[in-house]
């Protein structure tokens, strides 16, 4: 055997191993509504840190599924049969729900399982998972009170594990070439989008790295 080809084979065997090693599993939950774009951002993100995901399409019809990534295991089902999935959940370290409504989180925040989809999560909070759940209710911009009100409630349910993830706060989209401290500094989203050629300051990027605020290329 050729040393060249020995070489190679030792290295993708560590690879593999390494891959393994760093693989996560989740649990995404496709629902009607679905912001593919904040959706994907996040999948992108998850990937980039060693997730795969199982996918399941609560849907009553096969809508076309807007996902950057061919993901394998997508599977159409209605929601009775979210029952079969709970026994399941502990195999998952994160669950994503592509939309809740602000029924849902009321009734969470209240303990109102009223549903198979409903027990599905509050059994995964049980479990001590992390629930991230995209809400297009609580993106509030004409009533302050009413948003600082569901602020308040979106702070109590991460304490129990669910994160509540809306487009105004969830990502800001920088453009410039080069990214300096005076640019970023008031951000207060979770995540960062800037182009795959754009510099980032020292300043800037220790600023966005001390506030928790995730660099995102595209």
């Amino acid at each position: 055997m050729k040393e060249e080809t020995l070489t190679y084979i030792v290295n993708e065997v560590v690879r593999r191993v390494k891959l393994l090693l760093n693989t996560h599993s989740g649990l995404l939950i496709i629902r009607k509504n679905t912001d593919y774009i904040l959706l994907n951002i996040l999948l992108m993100s998850m990937k980039n840190n060693g997730y795969i995901f199982d996918v399941l399409v609560l849907t009553d019809s096969k809508e076309l599924i807007e996902l950057d990534d061919a993901l394998e295991a997508l599977t159409f089902i209605k929601a009775p049969e979210l029952q079969n999935h709970v026994e399941g959940i502990h195999k998952y370290e994160v669950v994503i729900v592509s939309n809740l409504n602000i029924m849902e989180i009321g009734k969470i925040s209240n303990l109102k399982i009223e549903d198979d989809f409903l027990y599905l999560l509050y059994e995964a909070l049980k479990e001590g998972k992390t629930v991230i759940g995209f809400s297009k209710d609580l993106d509030i911009k004409n009533n302050i009170n009413l948003r600082n009100l569901t602020l308040k409630l979106s702070a109590t349910l991460e304490e129990i594990g669910l994160k509540l993830i809306t487009r105004k706060d969830a990502l800001i989209r920088l453009d410039s070439n080069i990214i300096t401290l005076e640019q970023v500094k008031g951000i207060n989203g979770a995540s960062v989008i800037i182009n795959k050629t754009s510099i980032l300051t020292s300043t800037a990027k220790d600023y966005l790295s001390q506030n928790k605020i995730e660099i995102l290329r595209r």
